[in-house]
């Protein structure tokens, strides 16, 4: 009795181990992404009447997956001159760091107002909220933008948003673990019936 009990343990540590280690490939190989992103987003509006804001957080296009979500941006903005944007980004594999200034357009009591027509294709017109502190976006085609270059680019405006960067990596790495999960679960399952499968035999042939 003793020694079937000690066997049958030794078959379910035998699966638990096996366990471990097929959760330990199966993170291995998951794309999960390379780099975390910074919580957020924080923008700053305490010196608004001084002539200052400043804003930090990941941009993501609203209902629609971008093509390089891992991203960071700072912004800093000064009244009669201009905003002032560095953005940190991860592509293929590669970091790279874009810094970019804006025209500010308005600065009223709650809202400032700024934009981006440097592209070919498109405008960019963004605005804070000191109510809400908030910084929101939108890209809009150029209504004279050139056919044979521009063709390509979808007419419906682009909503873009400052968020937390945390909540954009978590998605990412939910997704990658998504795509993992079929693999991982039919392996758990053949591992465990070869595990009982066996264990079964050798105590049918003792018996």
């Amino acid at each position: 009795m003793w020694r079937w009990i000690l066997r049958a343990c030794g078959f379910i540590a035998l699966g638990i181990v096996g366990t471990a280690l097929i959760l330990c490939l199966a993170v291995l190989f998951t794309d999960y992404p390379r780099a975390s992103l910074p919580t957020g987003p924080r923008v700053y509006v305490d010196a608004w009447d001084h002539g200052y804001v400043h804003a930090e957080g990941t941009w993501i296009i609203e209902s629609q997956a971008q093509a390089f979500p891992l991203q960071v941006t700072s912004l800093t903005c000064v009244r009669n001159q201009q905003c002032t944007s560095s953005t940190a980004q991860i592509a293929s594999g590669m970091l790279s760091v874009d810094a970019s200034d804006y025209r500010i357009e308005a600065w009223t009591i709650d809202t400032l107002v700024f934009t981006d027509k440097s592209p070919i294709c498109v405008d960019y017109v963004y605005s804070i909220s000191r109510a809400t502190q908030t910084l929101a976006g939108v890209r809009t085609k150029k209504p004279d933008a050139r056919a044979d270059t521009c063709s390509w680019m979808d007419k419906a405006p682009l909503k873009l948003s400052l968020t937390n960067g945390f909540d954009v990596w978590k998605r990412l790495a939910d997704t990658a673990w998504s795509e993992t999960q079929p693999f991982f679960w039919a392996a758990l399952a053949l591992w465990w019936t070869a595990v009982l499968f066996f264990g079964s035999r050798r105590k049918s042939g003792r018996a």
